[in-house]
C-alpha cells in the first residue's frame, strides 16, 4: 500500500542547528558527552514551529535566551540509519559568550577563532567538520560586507 503525502512527510526528521557568532566573530561549538564536537541545535518536535523549536534548543543546550537569528546559511538532506533527515543551518549572534550553561548532554564548549582550530577537533560525524569550515568562511565573508 502506498503512503499518502502526509505520511511521507512525517517520515522525515527535521533538525535545526545554529552557527553562533559572538561580538568578536568567534564561533561556538559544543562537545558532546561522547567527546565529539557539534553545533548548537537538534530535532524539531512534532507540531513545533521552526522558530520556537530553535529557541527551545538554544535555551536547553546553552542557556542563552538573548540572541538573534540572522539568516539561513544552508539547507541539506541526508539519511542517517535509514531515516531521511532535513537540516536547516542558521546564523545567529549573541553577546552572552560568558553565560553559557551547558545541558547534561554536553561536557564542554569552545569559542573558535579560526579555521585551524576547527581542523583540530573531532566532530560528531566527519561531514560536519567540512560543513563547519565552509560556513565559518561564509560567515567571515558576510561580516566583512557589513
Amino acid at each position: 500500500m502506498e503512503q499518502n503525502i502526509n505520511e511521507q512527510h512525517e517520515a522525515f526528521e527535521v533538525t535545526q542547528n545554529i552557527f553562533f557568532i559572538n561580538e568578536n566573530g568567534e564561533l561556538l561549538l559544543l562537545q558532546h558527552n561522547n567527546g565529539k564536537w557539534l553545533l548548537v541545535g537538534g530535532h524539531l518536535n512534532v507540531d513545533e514551529q521552526w522558530k520556537e523549536g530553535l529557541i527551545r534548543e538554544v535555551r536547553e543546550e546553552i542557556g542563552i535566551t538573548d540572541f538573534s537569528i540572522e539568516r539561513i546559511l544552508e539547507f541539506d538532506s541526508w539519511k542517517h540509519k535509514g531515516v531521511p533527515h532535513c537540516g536547516v543551518f542558521f546564523l545567529g549572534k549573541t553577546k552572552d559568550n560568558k553565560e553559557i550553561k551547558l545541558s547534561s548532554e554536553h561536557i564542554n564548549y569552545k569559542w573558535i577563532k579560526n579555521e585551524e582550530e576547527i581542523k583540530e577537533l573531532e566532530f560528531w560525524i566527519p561531514k560536519l567538520r567540512e560543513r563547519v569550515i565552509n560556513n565559518f568562511r561564509k560567515i567571515q565573508e558576510i561580516t566583512k560586507q557589513k
